[in-house]
């Protein structure tokens, strides 16, 4: 059920493909169910700061199976992010981080910043995730109407 590099790769692709057809220069990370990175990527001429944007969106969509801009009450976050946000990633929780499930099961998440907007950073994340077939950005089962 893990989410592997290869398609970590397919999602990053489809990101900067979606983000390089709309005149954005972005960032993206990828990250397992515990927020630990699989792959990073900044395009070419994308403000260094949208590293660490994409990083936390990433991780706050992680840590609660929801989209980042969700805010969770203490008790919905698992333990596993108190080590992550320990060892300096942040928790961003603006629009542009978005869960990513298989089968009902969360198993990562995407983030990316630097679109110029954060909902234009979201739909780049939907289509990264939208582009490896069995992958969702929602489990409608937990979460009905979510994304």
């Amino acid at each position: 059920m893990t989410l592997t590099l290869a398609e970590a790769k397919q999602i990053v692709d489809a990101v900067l493909s979606h983000a390089h057809d709309h005149s954005a220069k972005v960032s993206t990370c990828v990250c397992d169910e515990n927020g630990r990175f699989i792959a990073l990527n900044r395009m070419d001429g994308a403000a260094a700061t949208t590293n660490r944007q994409a990083i936390g969106k990433a991780i706050a969509s992680a840590s609660t199976g929801r989209p980042s801009d969700y805010m969770p009450n203490p008790d919905e976050v698992s333990g596993g992010f108190a080590t992550v946000t320990g060892e300096g990633m942040p928790l961003n929780h603006r629009q542009g981080g978005l869960p990513i499930y298989r089968d009902g099961a969360l198993i990562g998440a995407c983030g990316v910043s630097g679109a110029g907007a954060n909902s234009m950073d979201q739909a780049c994340a939907q289509a990264g995730i939208g582009a490896v077939d069995g992958l969702r950005s929602d489990d409608l089962t937990v979460f009905p109407g979510c994304c």
